[in-house]
C-alpha cells in the first residue's frame, strides 16, 4: 500500500473496510471468455478498481486491468481452454492508496462443442462490433447482405487460429459509401458451418 498522509488516513480506512465486502460473480462468455462482475458499495473516495489474474501455471497474479468504478464489469477474453484461472481485485482511492485483497475467485474454463457469435449493441448507429470464437482454426468468412440477400460488405475472410475475436463494422458498404437506415444480415461462415444474425442500422 503508498504511504498515506495524515488528512486522507480515514478516507483509505473506509476503503479498505467496503473492499471486504468485494467479491466477483462469473459467467461463461463465449467459448473461451468470462464476465466478471463486482459488487461493491458506493463510495465517494474510490477512484477505481484494479484486477489481479494468474492461471493454474503462473506463480504469481498480474495486473489484467483497471475497472472504471462503479461500473464493475470485465470480460476477460484473454483466456485458454482447459486451464484455471484465479483472479482478485482492489480498489483505489483518489489519493492512489490500494485496498485490501478481494475473496479470490476460480474458474475452470471447458471448451465447448460450437463456436459462438454474436453482436453489440444492436440496433447500432454508429459501429456495430461482432464478436466471435473458434474452438479449432477455421476457413472463416464474413459477410453483410440487405434485406433482398445481395452481399454489401465483405468484412473478414482468412483462414485463423482458435481464440476469440473482434470485427467492426461501421455502416459502409464495399464502396465505402453509407448504407442506408434498415435491417441487415450478419453472416459468419466456417469450413462447413454458417450462422446468421440480424443488425438495424438506424441513421
Amino acid at each position: 500500500m503508498s504511504k498515506m498522509n495524515a488528512c486522507n488516513i480515514k478516507k483509505s480506512i473506509t476503503l479498505l473496510l467496503f473492499a471486504l465486502f468485494f467479491s466477483f460473480e462469473f459467467s461463461a462468455l463465449l467459448a473461451q471468455a468470462v464476465k466478471l462482475a463486482g459488487s461493491l458499495p458506493r463510495n465517494p473516495y474510490i477512484s477505481y478498481m484494479q484486477l489481479y489474474r494468474k492461471s493454474h501455471l503462473d506463480r504469481r497474479y498480474e495486473l489484467l486491468a483497471k475497472i472504471n468504478y462503479p461500473d464493475s464489469t470485465f470480460f476477460d477474453r484473454g483466456i485458454k481452454f482447459d486451464k484455471q484461472y484465479y483472479y482478485y481485485a482492489t480498489a483505489v482511492d483518489k489519493y492512489g492508496n490500494e485496498s485490501n485483497k478481494s475473496n479470490q475467485v476460480d474458474t475452470l474454463i471447458i471448451s465447448v462443442a460450437r463456436p459462438h457469435f454474436f453482436i453489440y449493441p444492436n440496433p447500432f448507429n454508429d459501429i456495430i462490433t461482432i464478436y466471435f470464437s473458434l474452438q479449432q482454426p477455421e476457413d472463416v468468412e464474413i459477410n453483410v447482405y440487405n434485406v433482398l440477400g445481395q452481399k454489401v460488405r465483405q468484412l473478414f475472410k482468412k483462414y485463423i487460429a482458435d481464440g476469440i475475436y473482434e470485427i467492426q463494422w461501421d455502416g459502409m458498404d464495399d464502396n465505402n459509401l453509407p448504407l442506408a437506415t434498415g435491417l441487415y444480415c450478419c453472416q459468419l461462415q466456417l469450413s462447413n458451418l454458417i450462422y446468421t444474425k440480424k443488425m438495424v442500422l438506424i441513421r
